[in-house]
Formats: structure tokens, sequence, C-alpha cells
């Protein structure tokens, strides 16, 4: 097994190298082309430029042009103007630019290559990345034969993959009979315990202590007595140890009135629901503890908690962008900014 797993681990770095050797020829060839198509206005002017010169060869102002694409009016300023900084994160300036430029006839491509030049790529939200060492592969391991031999290659390799866990799987699973039988074990003795009667004092005894009581004892006065505690059977105790605690839950649902970026995050940073959410879509979920929720177009979206409308409009900002957290109690102001 262990030549095996080297032999995997070998092709799958000879697959990982000859994938990035792929990228990076397209990424150049991608900006070979970028730079000799100069007939489009979109390479040789600025992106504020080329979608205004676009917006007024359609003969619209900004508020159609908004109003045509569900966004506020100052989105469409600060991306004419090329002020991103006034914008969520480069996410929604992506989601901004493509939906600007279809509404305009224009090639978006073009328009996010020379965005994502003009600024930094944003690190926040991001999974924390892992380190893996990976030796230099040897000038002899480089691939550059037919993609659909390459593409075989990483197929098959999958497959191989894939039956070499199965049959760790099964080499590693165990019977549940031993545990079986120790329970048994234990549960024998419990019902032996259980059937054995109880000792009854003998009815003699009892009568002669009622025969002859005490002198001292009949002079004192009868003081009160409490019953004895009552143990409920073995059955109901067990009943109501298995009854879970309750827990706090609640039922959240967003549903759309109109197009706009949601984003829902649990207290574990994990994201429930990410993207662009159009007209007429209802997301309905239980969940548990707090969750963080950003909203693109906050009018375009309406929050239910267990059934009741919530009203999310003192979170908004000005460019109709909100963030809140959500918990049982209703809205709180958002932990995550």
């Amino acid at each position: 097994m262990p030549s095996a797993t080297q032999w995997l681990l070998k092709n799958m770095q000879i697959c990982s190298n000859t994938i990035t050797q792929i990228r990076k020829k397209y990424n150049y060839w991608l900006s070979q082309l970028m730079k000799h198509k100069t007939n489009d206005p979109a390479q040789t002017d600025s992106i504020g430029r080329t979608l205004r010169r676009a917006r007024e060869r359609l003969g619209l102002d900004m508020k159609q042009a908004a109003d045509a694409i569900h966004l506020n009016e100052a989105v469409i300023k600060a991306l004419e103007a090329e002020d991103f900084e006034r914008l969520p994160s480069q996410v929604f300036v992506r989601g901004y630019i493509r939906s600007y430029a279809k509404l305009l006839e224009l090639d978006a491509e073009p328009l996010l290559v020379a965005q994502r030049q003009s600024m930094p790529e944003e690190q926040s939200m991001a999974p924390e990345a892992v380190s893996v060492e990976i030796k230099k592969p040897q000038p002899g391991l480089t691939y550059k034969g037919d993609p659909i031999l390459l593409w075989t290659l990483i197929l098959f390799i999958s497959v191989t993959a894939g039956f070499s866990l199965a049959w760790w799987i099964n080499q590693d699973d165990t019977s549940p009979a031993p545990l079986a039988s120790v329970l048994e074990q234990n549960a024998i003795p419990e019902q032996q315990q259980a059937s054995e009667p109880m000792a009854v004092p003998a009815a003699t005894q009892v009568t002669e202590s009622i025969a002859a009581p005490d002198p001292e004892q009949l002079q004192a006065p009868a003081q009160p007595t409490r019953p004895a505690p009552q143990q409920l059977p073995a059955s109901q105790a067990a009943a109501g140890a298995e009854q879970p605690l309750p827990i706090n839950q609640f039922t959240l649902s967003i549903r759309m009135v109109g197009n706009s970026w949601l984003e829902v995050v649990d207290q574990e940073r994990t994201r429930i629901l990410y993207g662009l959410y159009t007209a007429g879509m209802v997301e309905t979920f239980t969940a548990t503890g707090q969750l963080n929720i950003f909203l693109g177009n906050s009018p375009a979206v309406e929050v239910w908690l267990d059934d009741e409308l919530l009203d999310h409009a003192n979170y908004m900002s000005t460019n109709n962008v909100a963030r809140f957290d959500i918990n049982q109690a209703g809205l709180v102001a958002p932990s995550i900014n």
C-alpha cells in the first residue's frame, strides 16, 4: 500500500503542475488579447468613461439605468466615477459592473479585467489557506502532450483514489457485535435484580410492637408524620432523562421582492447563503444561535422571523446596503463589520 500511495501522490503532483501551467498560459493569452484588441472602446478608455458613453449612446440617464437593473443611483455614479471605495466590496463591484454592462450591451469581461488591475484583491471573509510543502518537480515530469490524454489521466487517478479509499475504509471497519454482547451481559443482572421481590417484615413483629407500647411514648403528644417521598418507576425516570433540553432555535425566511446580493453567516463564520438572488426567490431554514446578514439592496429583501416580518431599515446605509445580526429575539447590531 505505501508504494501505491506514493504513485498516487506523484501523479497528483504531475496533474497539479500541469493545470498550473495551463492556467498561466491562459492568463498570458488573455493579456495578449487585451493588448491587441484596440477596436473595443473599453480597452482605450477607462471603465467609467466606457460606461458613461454607452449609457449616453442609448439615451439613458443615471436614474433610468439604476431603475432598470434595480440599483441605487449612487451606485451608478460611483461606477462611472470609478469611485469603487464607496461600494461594499470587490465582489459586489464586479457584480454591479457585469449587470450594468449587460444593460448597456457591452462586453463585461474587459471591464472586469481592468477593474481587477486597478484594485487589490480583497481578503476579508476568505478561508485560511493551508500551507502544503510541495517539492519542485523534475524537468522530465512536465507534461506537454495532448490535453485529452491529460484529462483521461486525471479521471483514472480519481477513480483509483476512490477505490483505494473504499478499500481502506472496509479494512478499518469493525463489527458492533462485541459491544452488543457487553450490553446484553450488563442488562441481565439488572433484569434479575428487578425481578427479585422485596423483603417484607414479619407480621408478628409488627403486632408485638403495637401490642406492647412504651408508657413514656403514650404520654408524649403525637407528632405529625410526613409521607415518604414517592419514587417514580424506572421506565418513567429513563423517559424523562432522554428528553432533550430546549435549544435556542428559530425559523428564518428571506423573501426577495427585487434583485439583491445576499450573504448569511453563522457564528462559526460559515456561509449559509451567498450570491445574487432575484425577485421571487424564497429561502427558509432553521437556525441556532445568532446569524449575520448582509443585503446589497436592502429595500428588495424581506426578513421573516418565525412568521413575523422584521423592519431592518435602521441598519440600512445611504447606498441601500444593510448589515445586521439576528437571533431568536430579533435584530441586533452587527458583530461583523
